[in-house]
């Protein structure tokens, strides 16, 4: 395929947002280790530095965290941790899950001795449903501050691999796939204080300091081009907000979510916001439409408060040196691996059997496919559910250089439907539909090229002014798609 002077490959990536019962025998795979994970794992894990602890794990890497009251700190369980099951909404609802994710009590916290967290590993196992990064991470946060063994960890994962939508695949052969990167920024102590304990693949330090700190000190973001018109380049383009549209976006910082109900950012705004810069720059990095919720709106205009000085350059964003798969995901798997989380792969969870005959609906069985063959995983009384509900890239599809995308197809991990089954005659498990239901307002294409020739590379280089990698999101607002594309180094 020739494209633009350059021969390449581009795979295009549309997203969406009775078989005989049988049983899995977890404990031939799993096990109840009594004390330490099996001194065969502890050596491998041992030899590839999957959980080797090093000096450099002492203490974190952000200043917030060096308080040494944060070795005392607890946050207590929140009321959803009654029912076993933890909600979290994924449209959009990263920073939501991240949010979540940090009301733990810290990594770094020193009660080794604390008699609950070890009665709680010697008691149950935790099912974990979604091999994402908030179960991969939920994972790490059990085995460092709730005490839990690893091989009383159990993932589902509907994929053949764990990861979610931090994810990438592929070769130089038959070219590259990554359904989307989610952004980083200076605020995710969360973030950053789980991947200090984490090493690199090579060893040589820790995830947060050599895949993010230190790269991004290497190549930091400063984006001379962020929006291209008539050919050109636009360094620092103004925000272009009129006095109306400053009024209106503080008042919905300031005003109670509640307020806002099911209104549409388009009901607090005319149609002169969506024709500004900074909606233009808003909408292409966090994927808004004038039609999508005024409460996430707000939601994102609070979480981002800090980046608007910088936000027509991208200068608050950061990068992995490689995509996060390889960067984030592939070295906290191994870290898990080598504590003995056992990951169950191409399996998925299609519903939750609860007790309802108790006053916390506690979650009694798993029902789950696998290879066409359909099972449920029974819940004892001491054992805990965590569910991912929806996803991101679920019903994602892939197209390439001579077919489409194939739109409106079912999600084959069933994300949707699990919460689905779950919310069907419990109110207090939320509203899936509102969500899942409507694809055409917010189904969103992405597509990786991968070049052989940097005749493509060595033209935007020169319309943009920056080098591969440094200028981030660049985006071209007189495209009918308003296309953005993103250069990597």
């Amino acid at each position: 395929m020739r494209l633009g002077g350059t021969t390449g490959e581009c795979h295009v990536l549309n997203h969406r947002m009775s078989e005989e019962p049988g049983n899995l025998d977890l404990d031939h795979k799993v096990g109840r280790c009594a004390g330490a994970v099996p001194s065969e794992r502890l050596r491998e894990g041992s030899r590839r530095g999957g959980w080797r602890r090093t000096a450099a794990f002492q203490k974190t890497l952000l200043d917030p965290t060096q308080s040494k009251n944060r070795r005392h700190a607890y946050v207590g369980p929140t009321s959803l941790a009654y029912t076993r099951v933890v909600r979290s909404q994924s449209d959009r609802g990263e920073h939501e899950k991240e949010s979540n994710v940090q009301n733990a009590a810290p990594i770094h916290a020193q009660a080794r001795g604390a008699d609950i967290g070890r009665r709680a590993a010697e008691d149950g196992r935790f099912y974990l449903i979604g091999g994402g990064i908030a179960s991969l991470a939920a994972a790490a946060f059990l085995i460092r501050d709730g005490h839990v063994r690893g091989c009383d960890i159990i993932i589902f994962e509907a994929l053949d691999k764990p990861g979610g939508s931090l994810d990438g695949a592929g070769n130089a052969e038959t070219g590259y796939v990554i359904r989307g990167g989610r952004m980083l920024e200076s605020n995710y102590l969360c973030t950053y204080d789980l991947f200090s304990l984490i090493l690199t693949l090579d060893d040589s330090k820790n995830v947060t300091q050599k895949n993010i700190f230190d790269w991004n000190e290497t190549l930091r973001t400063s984006s001379s081009s962020r929006l291209v018109r008539d050919g050109k380049g636009e360094n620092a383009p103004a925000y272009g907000l009129a006095e109306k549209h400053l009024i209106t976006l503080g008042r919905l910082s300031i005003e109670p979510e509640i307020m806002l109900g099911n209104s549409r950012i388009s009901d607090h705004f005319d149609a002169s916001l969506f024709e500004t810069n900074f909606w233009l720059m808003w909408c292409t990095t966090f994927a808004f439409q004038p039609w999508h919720g005024a409460a996430e709106f707000r939601r994102y205009l609070l979480r981002f408060a800090q980046m608007p000085a910088g936000f027509n350059q991208l200068r608050d964003i950061m990068r992995t040196v490689y995509n996060q798969y390889d960067s984030m995901v592939r070295p906290l798997r191994r870290w898990l691996d080598g504590h003995g989380v056992q990951v169950e792969p191409d399996t998925r969870v299609t519903d939750l059997r609860f007790d309802e005959n108790g006053p916390l609906n506690r979650v009694c069985g798993i029902f789950c496919e696998r290879a066409l063959r359909r099972f449920e995983v029974p819940v004892g009384a001491a054992d805990r559910v965590i569910v991912t509900l929806g996803s991101m890239t679920a019903a994602s599809r892939l197209g390439g250089m001579g077919r489409p995308a194939a739109p409106d197809m079912p999600d084959a991990t069933g994300a949707w439907s699990l919460w689905k089954n779950i919310a069907a005659g419990r109110p207090e498990f939320g509203h899936p539909s509102v969500f899942a239901d409507h694809i055409d307002a917010s189904k969103w294409l992405s597509f990786t090229v991968t070049l052989r020739d940097p005749t493509l590379f060595r033209l935007i280089r020169e319309l943009t002014g920056n080098v591969p990698g440094e200028g981030g999101l660049i985006t071209f607002p007189e495209s009918s798609w308003l296309v953005s594309i993103v250069l990597p180094h």
